[in-house]
């Protein structure tokens, strides 16, 4: 009888070979959202380096990787291949890297982006099988995480589409224990909400979102951020802990993560 992984070693959906074990390297990556699009992956996909590959019906190459912790050389122990992969001075003529325009465009949220987090915020119920409308929206608790947006202390990212339209937001909002929903920890640590539309969804906007997000959070000094996640959501769940973040509690049905930042 095999012996239960002490943690997720998060197997490749295609070929079912851990991309994390527990011992030996790993293939943790993260690629442009093109790259991914183009491989018919979707946002929580897990794909190991040759499944990617034979999906793209290429080798990667440098440029097709994004510039994130997960791809710098001194991050954790990367496999012979990754290694290979993210070399720049590898880039045969036929393997040329993406340099198609990116679809989806970002920048930081402001106070005249209520509207638009209050729909996204919607759409974040919905995921977890909260049945909101716009109208009804400020008479229930969800409200605190959009209500009177812009404070000093909020910060947030939207994504917009080639034609301009928004497609997606993430966003961060401090509390005190008064207010704080299950996924509260701390005063010092905002927790996170986000979602994408619907024309936006399997394109990789979501995982970017997260990252750029954790970027500003980075260098506005916060220490932690946190989220809940239904505890029946597992591919939420899987693409989180692909980026770091790990479990803190269980409050009712839902796993409330953590994401270190420093």
């Amino acid at each position: 009888m095999s012996a239960t992984p002490e943690r997720d070693e998060f197997p490749c959906h295609d070929c079912d070979v851990p991309t994390a074990p527990i011992i030996g390297p790993h293939e943790w990556y993260t690629v442009h959202d093109l790259v991914w699009a183009r491989a018919r992956a979707r946002p929580d996909s897990i794909l190991c380096i040759g499944c990617v590959e034979t999906r793209l019906g290429r080798r990667l190459t440098h440029g097709d990787f994004l510039p994130a912790a997960l791809n710098d050389p001194a991050y954790g122990q990367h496999s012979a291949r990754l290694k290979d992969r993210l070399r720049r001075d590898r880039h045969p003529s036929n393997q040329e890297p993406i340099m198609s325009p990116p679809p989806f465009t970002f920048r930081e949220a402001t106070a005249d982006d209520q509207r638009f987090l209050t729909e996204m915020l919607i759409e974040a119920a919905h995921a977890s099988g909260q049945m909101l409308r716009i109208d009804t929206v400020p008479d229930t608790d969800s409200y605190r995480y959009v209500a009177d947006w812009g404070t000093p202390t909020d910060l947030g990212v939207i994504a917009h589409d080639r034609s301009g339209r928004p497609a997606g937001a993430a966003w961060l909002r401090l509390f005190d224990r008064s207010i704080g929903s299950p996924a509260f920890i701390d005063e010092h640590t905002p927790e996170l909400t986000i979602a994408t539309t619907a024309s936006a969804r399997g394109r990789g906007v979501g995982t970017a979102l997260l990252h750029h997000l954790q970027t500003l959070a980075t260098h506005a000094g916060l220490p932690a951020l946190s989220l809940g996640v239904h505890r029946d959501n597992q591919p939420a769940q899987r693409l989180y802990r692909t980026h770091g973040w790990t479990p803190h509690t269980m409050a009712g049905d839902y796993r409330i993560l953590v994401k270190h930042l420093r």
